[in-house]
């Protein structure tokens, strides 16, 4: 098949529409999370042009594997810099439900990385992936003051993406002893991808749970939820505009 039919195939948008900035979403649509934004395509994945930002806001579901894809797309296109906006989990009970996390390091324990390597074989279950630190450090000191005025703190430190959401639960262990104190799903595959292609990344977590503290998702209260889709709403456009300088 021909590498453009392949795009247009999964994106359901010609690669010439991609933006230099292209922020990569699990789940949360762009009003979501506090922007508008115009949908131009709703396929395999969900892609909007936010016409204030000059950018392309994907959303690509949950889970490692499309989320690689999508990203690995991106090096056919205009793209020249990529964001990840998605929840995790805190794996410490000092972090709360809404807080903002932009993590320096992803540890891999999902098998889609593994499709970008020759050598399929290799085992790389807790490989880390480094966001770009000039980015990631820029988009910090320019929301320092806004998550100063929310009644929130803002986190660094290392992630893990795992595969499973039940099975995660028998090695929390093991994930806190390899220093991760931040859990999700797609981050080390989006990094993952990042890297093979060249492109500057980074990622911002928002706070859903808290297994350590008694709050994993199921047992979250309604008005955690409500703080956190306002803490969503009020910082990370502050987060997209500091992305696309």
């Amino acid at each position: 098949m021909n590498i453009n039919n392949l795009i247009t195939f999964i994106l359901g948008v010609e690669p010439t529409i991609i933006s230099e900035n292209v922020i990569i979403a699990p789940c949360w649509q762009p009003d979501s999370v506090g922007i508008s934004a115009q949908l131009v395509s709703n396929q395999s994945c969900t892609i909007w042009h936010c016409q204030e930002y000059d950018l392309t806001y994907i959303v690509c579901g949950v889970g490692s594997c499309f989320c690689a894809d999508v990203t690995m797309i991106l090096q056919y296109t205009r793209c020249k810099r990529a964001l990840f906006l998605g929840s995790a989990g805190a794996l410490d009970e000092r972090i709360g439900i809404g807080d903002i996390v932009i993590p320096d390091n992803v540890y891999c324990a999902e098998g889609a990385s593994r499709f970008l390597y020759e050598d399929l074989s290799k085992d790389i279950f807790g490989k880390m992936y480094n966001t770009d630190n000039t980015l990631s450090d820029f988009i910090r000191s320019s929301i320092k003051n806004k998550i100063c005025e929310s009644n929130i703190q803002l986190h660094r430190g290392n992630g893990i993406s795992v595969e499973s959401i039940f099975s995660q639960y028998d090695h929390i262990e093991d994930f806190i002893n390899m220093n991760c104190t931040f859990i999700d799903m797609e981050s080390s595959a989006f990094l993952a991808a990042s890297e093979k292609i060249g492109i500057p990344s980074t990622i911002v977590y928002c706070i859903s749970d808290n297994v350590i503290s008694g709050k994993p998702l199921y047992n979250t209260s309604k008005e955690e939820t409500e703080f956190r889709k306002r803490i969503r709403k009020k910082i990370i456009p502050d987060i997209i505009s500091a992305f696309v300088k």
